[in-house]
Parts: structure tokens; sequence; C-alpha cells
């Protein structure tokens, strides 16, 4: 494969190459697209978040059998938090506000449509489709208590100020915690400027007020909205569906996974 150097972003199989280096094998076409969404945005909104995020140092061409485009990364250190295991839940909840109001002041003029940054209405019947699919599976799945959060979502005062930068996919996976305070952010495949979806699902209920408060939106937006993360945006419904049926992920004939965090 040769690589072609550039400045400055990240998608699945990381192969760590040294101890400051990890390799980046998107495992979809569609997987291209974020790599080149993170190259040309990251860079712009680096430097205003206060936490470590991807750095491309270096994009690599087909070859070798690799159908797609990949990249190289800067190594980030860190350790994945586990829901109900955080050493500082309270401090961890002010550093991901931080990090939400951040982003929130990026300019956004020029900016590309979040994944899930659109009103909830344009994905009802996409999630109401995939709630159905799941509940004939073989996986525990509570589809009416799904279906209930979606409702409450939809039912939520719409989002009314401007559109803003999120990051759209704040999952416990996707973040770094040093010494129980957040580090790092990972994974800008979906980030983007749409309405604002904070996070909460990773904080224990006693933190989850010092978010609202530190992110300062009204509680129904901070809870209602939120839920898109956990119905939609989860791979336990709609982004199941969305990665089964879009026929443009397609997966390479072979790919590594590796669970090291870059």
């Amino acid at each position: 494969m040769c690589l072609s150097q550039i400045t400055h972003p990240h998608i699945p199989a990381t192969i760590p190459r040294q101890d400051t280096l990890t390799v980046r094998l998107p495992l979809t076409v569609a997987g291209t697209h974020d790599l080149e969404r993170e190259r040309r945005w990251l860079p712009r909104i680096a430097p205003a978040l206060g936490v470590t995020i991807p750095i491309m140092v270096a994009m690599g061409s087909p070859a070798e059998g690799y159908p797609w485009p990949w990249a190289v990364h800067q190594w980030i250190d860190g350790e994945t938090p586990v829901e109900g295991r955080l050493a500082q839940p309270i401090q961890l909840a002010h550093d991901l506000a931080e990090f939400v109001t951040a982003m929130r002041k990026v300019g956004s003029d020029s900016g590309p449509a979040a994944y899930r940054g659109a009103p909830l209405v344009t994905v009802d019947r996409r999630t109401r489709a995939a709630i159905g699919d799941l509940s004939h599976t073989g996986e525990p799945f509570d589809a009416a208590a799904a279906t209930s959060a979606w409702e409450q979502a939809l039912a939520a005062t719409p989002w009314t100020a401007a559109p803003c930068w999120l990051h759209s996919d704040l999952m416990p996976s996707n973040l770094l915690l040093t010494a129980g305070r957040l580090t790092g952010v990972l994974d800008f495949a979906t980030t983007g400027v749409g309405d604002l979806i904070p996070t909460w699902n990773l904080l224990p209920h006693s933190a989850r007020e010092v978010f609202r408060n530190a992110v300062d939106v009204d509680d129904a937006t901070v809870e209602s909205r939120a839920r898109l993360g956990t119905v939609h945006g989860s791979h336990t419904a709609p982004g199941l569906l969305s990665h089964q049926s879009d026929h443009r992920r397609q997966r390479p004939p072979h790919h590594r996974r590796n669970p090291r965090r870059r």
C-alpha cells in the first residue's frame, strides 16, 4: 500500500504500528466517506475542543487486495469508561458537558450535516421498522420499551435554536479517560451540524443533573432528545437497520479488528 503524507482524522479495524501510530482500515464503502469527512473537518474543530481527538498523519491508497482508501492516525492513550464503574462520575459529567459546549461554540456556517442531527420525525418510519425487525430476532430486546422511549423523544419540544456542531455518537467506547477525567474523544465519522443531542447514558443518575445544568439546555432536550442515542443511534435498533439495509455498506474480502484504543 502506498502512503501519501497529509496534515491531519478515523474508521474501524485499528492496527497498532509501533507505540505512536495506528492504521485505520474502513470496513465498508461508507467508511471511506467518513475518512474524508474527518480529514477535512477535524483539523478545523480540534483547537476548540480541549481534549485530544484523532489526528490523521497519512492517507493510504487501495493495494495488495484491500479495496479502499485507508489512514494512519496518531495513537491516543486512555482507558474506555465502563458504565457503573466510573471513578469520578461527577467530574466526568462536567468534562462531557465542557466537550459538548465547546462543540456547540464552533462556527457552523459551512459545516456538513450531522448523521443524527436532523429532526426525529425524518427517521420515524425507519426507526419503527428497525424495532419491528429486532422484535423478531433471538436477541433479548424489549420492543415495547424501545417504542415508548422513541415516542417520548418524538413528543419532545423541537430544537429551535440555531444548528450547532455535535459529535453525534458519544457512546462510552468513543471516550477515553485518564485518571477518571475525559482526555480523548474518538470516531467523528458522524460529526457535523444539527440539533443538539447530548449524551447521558454513561452517567449514573447522580451525575445526570450535573450534566444537564452544565450544558445549559432544558430537561426535555437532554432527556428526550438523548433517547435518540439509545434508540435510533444504538446498534440494537435503527443503527443495525442502517448498517444492514444500506447497499453501500459492503465489507471487503478480509479485514482485521483490534480492540486497543488509538
